[in-house]
């Protein structure tokens, strides 16, 4: 271990994700006050008016493959 080259010291995490997407979105309702629906003043109007929709959508995959050993360890003969 040398720690004035650390590059050599460089190796992907098992918990690296390669590929990572966030895509996200908002929709408002058409409903209350100067929209589609219960556009008059009142109480419905107070209540549901002004209201969204949203949404998020992750996608991460392409976790690294690592290979290892487990178990029997290799000894050449004497």
């Amino acid at each position: 271990m040398n720690k004035y080259r650390q590059s050599q010291e460089y190796g992907v995490a098992s918990s690296d994700q390669v590929y990572n997407t966030k895509l996200s979105g908002t929709y408002e309702l058409p409903i209350g006050s100067g929209k589609l629906l219960l556009n008059r003043k009142g109480i419905a109007n107070a209540i549901v008016g002004g209201w969204q929709i949203g949404g998020i959508l992750d996608y991460e995959g392409g976790t690294p493959y690592s290979v290892s050993q487990t178990g029997y360890a290799f000894q050449p003969n004497e």
